[in-house]
């Protein structure tokens, strides 16, 4: 044997002092701080960044904002919808957390390709239905399909969440979603593959006594021609421009459609209950304002304009006389 080169026995036999549960840490060099090891899942590469994920968290904050205020109006009942998570996970994930049964909606995000789900849980739609139909939206406690009439009335509801999202995201991409198709079980959904990245974002909504889920799942493909604007400074930057013209006419629609409560106070007296007591029919009861005064209007409780009483045929009348400027504001409740 060379000299210098150990045998396979001394080799062994030098190996055999070393202890068994001795784990070798790599070298450090002198003043320096080990970086710390953060594991990755080649299955599962994050597509996503950390600043895209704020930006999409702060776009659909804004859209279960204006959900809440939309639905509530349009049920005619306090609807609160509200950002539970974003997570960037697989398709085949996504389908394992759908409800069973489940209402998924498939939408396409025009201009952008393919397609996103819109899953809706059975508790929350069908007290959205009974709302709808003259009930006090209560939960059933019982999960089922849907009828093809209860699907059909229920696109009214999907299409103001659609006009919602479209509104949130008008600040990065002006979009169109639509309904392309209704089904109940994840089986039949052809949206991606199962090893797809997504970004799957879920809602609670609360309604009465009835709290459910909505859950919106995006895939990566669907999102890649705009991730260059999915950044803070993009997104405040058209923030600032103000709302398009489109969107401003339509949020004009939806105030003129709003309707608030107005009084005219004729004025007030003050009584002894012995004295309201012995009212009669016929009574006449003194206010401390003259018929030439002006009467105060009141608009959601607050003083906006002044009027002098009147008839119009054969009904009482108030014709506006002035407006109250802001601040000068005396005579409010």
């Amino acid at each position: 044997m060379s000299p210098g080169i150990l045998s396979q026995a001394e080799i062994d036999a030098l190996l055999s002092t070393l202890p068994v549960d001795e784990t070798i840490a790599p070298a450090v060099e002198p003043g320096t701080t080990p970086r710390a090891v953060k594991p990755y899942d080649f299955r599962r590469p994050d597509k996503f960044s950390k600043d895209q994920l704020r930006t999409l968290q702060v776009l659909h904050e804004n859209f279960a904002r204006r959900a809440s205020s939309v639905l509530a109006a349009y049920l005619r009942t306090v609807v609160q919808v509200s950002l539970v998570s974003i997570e960037q996970e697989s398709f085949g994930e996504f389908i394992q957390h759908l409800s069973s049964p489940a209402i998924l909606h498939v939408v396409e995000m025009a201009p952008l390709p393919g397609r996103a789900i819109l899953e809706t849980s059975p508790d929350v739609a069908l007290a959205m239905l009974d709302r709808m139909l003259g009930g006090f939206g209560r939960s059933l406690g019982q999960a089922r399909e849907l009828t093809d009439v209860e699907v059909s009335l229920l696109e009214s509801v999907i299409h103001h969440e659609l006009t919602c999202l479209s509104e949130a995201w008008a600040n990065v991409a002006s979009l169109t979603p639509k309904v392309v198709d209704v089904t109940f079980s994840a089986q039949f959904l052809q949206v991606a593959l199962s090893t797809d990245v997504t970004i799957s974002i879920l809602f609670e909504v609360k309604m009465g006594d009835c709290i459910g889920t909505l859950r919106i799942c995006i895939p990566y493909n669907t999102l890649e021609p705009v991730t260059s604007q999915l950044n803070a400074q993009v997104w405040l930057a058209a923030s600032r421009r103000g709302l398009p013209p489109d969107q401003a006419e339509s949020l004009r629609r939806q105030l003129s459609r709003v309707r608030v409560p107005l009084v005219v106070h004729l004025g007030s007296a003050h009584l002894s209950v012995g004295d309201l007591l012995a009212l009669q029919v016929g009574d006449v009861i003194t206010l401390e304002k003259g018929t030439e005064e002006e009467l105060d209007v009141l608009v959601g409780n607050e003083q906006r304009f002044r009027a002098r009483p009147g008839t119009l045929g054969k009904h009482m009348a108030a014709r506006i006389t002035s407006v109250v400027k802001e601040g000068s504001l005396d005579n409010a409740w």
